[in-house]
């Protein structure tokens, strides 16, 4: 059975959650191209533990190199997932963003 991202997840999510801005911006840049290698319906399990990571790193301060990355990642994943499943998710970023 094919697993998605579940994979790799840990590794992008450990540099976005805990790396130095600049490896936050690469894992972001990563999580991104892997997003768009990978169908749709093998995102739609994992939508929740890519989106987790991407908005809390939009939360905290950092430049806007990691910005763009983190928001370019979610907009990969956005445009690849059906709008309607992510709907909670785009609702809680729009809450949290600043």
């Amino acid at each position: 059975m094919f697993q998605g991202l579940t994979c790799l997840l840990p590794v992008f999510r450990e540099g976005l959650l805990n790396g130095a801005p600049d490896l936050k911006e690469s894992s972001a840049i990563g999580l991104s191209d892997a997003i768009q290698r990978t169908s749709a319906a093998a995102l739609k399990q994992s939508v929740v533990h890519i989106t987790g990571p991407l908005i809390r790193v939009l939360g905290d301060r950092y430049g806007s190199t990691v910005r763009v990355a983190t928001l370019d990642a979610i907009t990969v994943l956005l445009t690849k997932v059906n709008i309607l499943l992510a709907y909670p998710f785009v609702a809680t970023f729009l809450y949290h963003a600043p």
